[in-house]
């Protein structure tokens, strides 16, 4: 199959599942089949956690640049996930540092119960800590990806083709 048909094909198969649930496996046809620049973002939710203002807003920025249109934004953990749980998300970006729940709590209550719809969203755990400890409590809690703060556009951009492929990061050892 010809490289742009293979990536309709890829993409009209990610239409099709895209509405019950967006896991790794699904996402991975479509980021494999082509660039950041190339992925349509359109048909992904997604929802930041940031309680700093400048922080989310330059996160929702990053991600808009990115063709991103279907973005949620919350400065607290118990408004997100009550919005989670009316609508899950299909990407999840949340900052550790967060009061009076942190974002290891979050991730807990996010995948505390398997079959929950939103049990299964990616999540990308944010933190200005870049310690060994840190990045493995958060993929051993359920993380998909890690980033530290301050990042770049472009630093954002490979977490998010890694989690859309199924590359999740391996524990710090």
């Amino acid at each position: 199959m010809a490289g742009g048909a293979a990536r309709v094909a890829c993409g009209l198969r990610l239409a099709a599942v895209i509405a019950s649930r967006a896991s790794a496996v699904i996402l991975s046809c479509f980021a494999r089949a082509m660039t950041i620049s190339r992925i349509d973002f359109s048909l992904l939710d997604f929802l930041v956690i940031e309680a700093e203002n400048s922080a989310r807003a330059e996160t929702a920025n990053m991600l808009r640049g990115f063709g991103v249109t279907r973005l949620r934004e919350f400065a607290g953990i118990d408004a997100a996930m009550a919005e989670i749980e009316r609508h899950p998300p299909h990407i999840i970006l949340c900052d550790w540092m967060m009061r009076p729940l942190d974002g290891l709590s979050f991730l807990r209550k996010l995948r505390a119960d398997p079959a929950r719809p939103y049990a299964q969203a990616l999540v990308i755990m944010i933190n200005e800590q870049a310690s060994a400890d840190h990045i493995q409590a958060a993929l051993g809690e359920g993380a998909d990806s890690y980033i530290v703060k301050p990042f770049r556009a472009a630093t954002l951009a490979a977490h998010l083709v890694q989690v859309m492929t199924g590359q999740k990061m391996r524990r710090a050892e």
